[in-house]
């Protein structure tokens, strides 16, 4: 696994690749297409796309198991780094998360839009094909400055936002009050990804 750390609007992104992921998300691939479709809700800020239930990445399927030991990997690096400056060293933590996944097709894309119940956000892409070859792909994550004076001014000059390509195998870590949005599928391949919410708590001292 290879691991990246960025700080921005004075907080921490994190990016993880795991090698070889190409035999394992082909699996991934099948068990998201096998998945119940709930498809554009009004609930839901996908378009031209469709997500499965909560609960997909709590499957005891072998491909699964081995994503979640991937993303327990990574939400340790994560935590470890984002603490590294805790006054208090005697402080652990632990997470929990849930997941879903989502498929976006052609002119696909997802609103603007925050995770209010959770502590960080997880997103592992499963496939970015693009057909044909050599059209421009689209589905970037875009993170935007949470903080309100930058919210308030929407002029160019001081509207500060981060856009990440996502690329089959690499999952991005953030935390959930950053808003974010997936910018629009072009060509007729799919955009899939594997996203969680993680809640983060303190273990009781010893």
């Amino acid at each position: 696994m290879t691991q990246s750390f960025q700080q921005h609007f004075a907080t921490l992104l994190g990016e993880f690749v795991l090698p070889d992921a190409t035999a394992l998300n082909q699996q991934l691939v099948g068990l998201i297409c096998a998945e119940d479709q709930l498809q554009e809700q009004k609930m839901t800020t996908v378009k031209s796309g469709w997500q499965t239930r909560h609960g997909f990445l709590k499957q005891e399927q072998s491909a699964i198991k081995q994503l979640r030991k991937f993303i327990d990997q990574s939400l340790r690096s994560y935590v470890e780094a984002a603490t590294r400056s805790l006054a208090d060293r005697s402080i652990k933590l632990r997470f929990t998360y849930d997941g879903w996944a989502t498929v976006l097709l052609d002119g696909g894309y997802q609103h603007q839009h925050t995770h209010s119940r959770a502590d960080l956000v997880g997103v592992y892409c499963v496939e970015r094909e693009l057909l044909p070859a050599g059209a421009k792909l689209g589905g970037e994550l875009t993170l935007l400055d949470p903080r309100s004076g930058k919210q308030a001014i929407q002029s160019a000059w001081n509207s500060e936002e981060v856009t990440l390509s996502p690329e089959p195998g690499k999952l991005i870590i953030f935390p959930a009050f950053l808003p974010h949005r997936v910018n629009e599928v072009s060509g007729s391949g799919h955009r899939i990804t594997i996203n969680f919410d993680v809640q983060v708590g303190m273990l009781p001292r010893e």
